[in-house]
């Protein structure tokens, strides 16, 4: 990056390399990934010196505009939406993952930590509308799946609606005793409830960054794709409710 030769007291002589040529690359982020991702791609700008034009949005507007506009890089709250923009991204990895989780009180005074927990009788239990988005449906199939869904749509413990904040507010204020939510709508633990994530892989949401195969500078695109690999970038990741995945080459999808 032009920056750091420059603060190193280097300069470039006549005829040699370009090491001052000031790239601009463009990139298509899913809105949901901004407090996570923007600082951190920021810093990656102003270490190698370069323009980079971000389009916030959301994943069904961004992937079908990708397959004819070709930025740079694509960056997607649900790797499935890379489907639509075409064949130019399959340099794709996943960073992250939304999981489910259960929002319990306090110390779990009702020791639920599983899916299976919430059969029980004497549970007031909170769950998104299955209508109300992705995330609600996942919630949903993922109770079929362990076959309480029945059992909570027969109780009148049972509370839905389309607001996750509500959830977890009743949570914390003990009219409800465990709320199913994917982690970032949990958001992080609080003095008055806890965070328990599950192993459910077929309802976890996977975050994926795509560079798109042409590439003028690819050296300079897959350090942007480092940029996002720091202990800071991490940790705000954790913070919103995702579950940092490791670098493992492209996703398996």
């Amino acid at each position: 990056g032009a920056p750091v030769w420059t603060e190193a007291g280097f300069t470039v002589i006549e005829g040699g390399d370009a090491f001052t040529f000031a790239p601009e690359l463009d990139l298509f982020v899913a809105g949901r990934l901004r407090p996570a991702v923007e600082d951190a791609l920021a810093d990656w700008g102003r270490r190698e010196g370069a323009t980079l034009s971000i389009e916030w949005g959301a994943d069904h507007e961004i992937a079908p505009r990708a397959k004819d506009e070709r930025p740079h890089g694509l960056l997607l709250f649900d790797d499935r939406a890379l489907d639509y923009a075409g064949e130019a991204y399959r340099d794709h990895e996943w960073i992250s993952s939304d999981p489910l989780v259960l929002v319990v009180y306090g110390m779990n005074p009702e020791g639920v930590v599983r899916l299976e927990d919430l059969a029980l009788e004497h549970l007031r239990v909170g769950v998104l509308d299955r209508e109300s988005g992705e995330l609600g449906r996942l919630a949903w199939e993922a109770l079929e799946r362990v076959g309480v869904d029945a059992a909570l749509r027969g109780s009148d413990r049972l509370t839905t609606g389309d607001d996750s904040a509500a959830l977890s507010l009743a949570v914390q204020r003990k009219e409800l005793d465990v709320a199913v939510l994917h982690g970032t709508l949990a958001g992080p633990p609080t003095m008055r409830s806890d965070v328990i994530q599950l192993e459910q892989p077929a309802s976890e949401l996977h975050q994926c960054f795509a560079l798109r195969d042409e590439q003028e500078h690819p050296e300079l695109a897959q350090r942007m794709r480092d940029g996002l690999r720091n202990e800071v970038t991490n940790e705000h990741f954790f913070h919103l409710g995702y579950r940092w995945r490791p670098r493992g080459g492209a996703a398996e999808r």
